[in-house]
């Protein structure tokens, strides 16, 4: 929700968890960022779950954590409470996040909005949880899903169609295009994520290893996780060193350049929300070869922008990869309708803002 942030005329607060090392942050686009602090042991299992699965893989880990959530509850409680002098909407990102929002609506009759993004999946499903996100969903004024395909979930679920909207996420514009990787005689590929086994980078590397590419590949991994050591480990027994770099995270100002020193961007994730790397890639004229998960199916059409395959399938992936490798105007065909559908769909972070901007309008004349 940062990029929408700085085309909103209005106060702005936000109040975040602290991970290790973010509360050095004290602002972001005009937004006071008010830190939900924790001792380091904490901050540093907050920070290692927002890259392994979150909330609920954390809890699987860490039982103990369990203790922890009341008072996690109770913190940002009061914190948005205090906040609420100057502010007369909350807007929560992540479901879990809403139950102190739910709190303060039955107590005060505070309004708030929810935005899912797709990790939410297993709170949505789960029966365990589905009694409280019947809850949020009918005090919330409206439960805003980035990706169509939630959506629809959402409302076979449990219903409220007319609450639950949909806006997808914008993305940062790129006036020129450098495709000077694509003279190159090898094809250059990148991957953009965190190193877990949802990400399946594991994948990728094993489908490397079936590749017969006269001119040659090479691989860019950007991000950092859990498994970059196995996966480092896993790069020297097929083979690729050399051929495969690690290069670790990068400033997120940097992404559109990197992209662009690339050809492809691969992203073989076993499950997805609706991931922005994909726009970012598709406005630099990119083509994508991703798994048909999640809200991916909505920005790639097979064989027109992009290449599909289903999760775990190395053998279709080596197959994707090696027919752009032979075929370099597809390369750059796909990666200008790519670009054209993010043009056409209007795809950006003002447009983003702009929706958001007259639901806020809408809730608060009810007030």
């Amino acid at each position: 929700m940062a990029e929408p942030l700085r085309f909103f005329d209005l106060e702005k607060d936000v109040i975040a968890l602290s991970f290790q090392g973010e509360h050095e942050k004290k602002g972001i686009n005009g937004a006071c960022i008010h830190w939900i602090r924790w001792n380091p042991i904490v901050e540093k299992v907050l920070a290692q779950s927002s890259v392994e699965g979150g909330l609920p893989t954390l809890l699987k880990r860490y039982p103990w954590f369990f203790l922890f959530l009341p008072m996690i509850i109770w913190k940002m409680l009061k914190t948005t409470k205090a906040l609420l002098k100057k502010h007369s909407i909350i807007h929560v990102h992540w479901l879990p996040n809403a139950l102190p929002a739910l709190i303060l609506r039955k107590i005060y009759g505070t309004p708030f909005i929810v935005t899912v993004r797709g990790s939410e999946q297993a709170y949505i499903n789960s029966r365990l949880f589905r009694s409280i996100v019947k809850n949020i969903i009918n005090y919330s004024e409206y439960i805003i899903s980035v990706s169509a395909r939630l959506r629809k979930e959402m409302i076979n679920t449990y219903g409220n169609n007319n609450k639950i909207l949909y806006i997808p996420n914008g993305v940062n514009h790129v006036s020129a295009v450098n495709n000077e990787a694509f003279n190159d005689n090898e094809l250059k590929m990148i991957f953009v994520g965190n190193l877990t086994l949802n990400k399946a980078v594991h994948v990728l590397l094993r489908s490397l290893t079936n590749l017969k590419i006269k001119a040659g590949f090479h691989l860019s991994i950007i991000g950092e996780g859990p498994e970059r050591d196995n996966l480092q480990l896993l790069t020297r027994s097929y083979g690729l060193n050399g051929k495969v770099e690690f290069k670790g995270n990068i400033d997120h100002q940097e992404v559109f350049r990197v992209i662009q020193t690339n050809c492809v961007l691969v992203l073989p994730s076993f499950s997805e929300g609706t991931p922005n790397v994909i726009k970012e890639a598709m406005v630099c004229a990119r083509p994508v070869i991703a798994t048909n998960v999640g809200g991916t199916p909505e920005l790639i059409e097979h064989g027109v922008n992009g290449l599909l395959f289903e999760p775990g399938d190395h053998k279709t992936l080596s197959d994707h990869i090696t027919y752009l490798a032979e075929n370099r105007e597809v390369v750059r065909e796909m990666g200008l309708k790519g670009r054209q559908f993010i043009i056409d769909q209007d795809l950006t972070w003002e447009n983003t803002a702009n929706q958001h901007m007259k639901i806020y309008k809408n809730v608060h004349k009810k007030i």
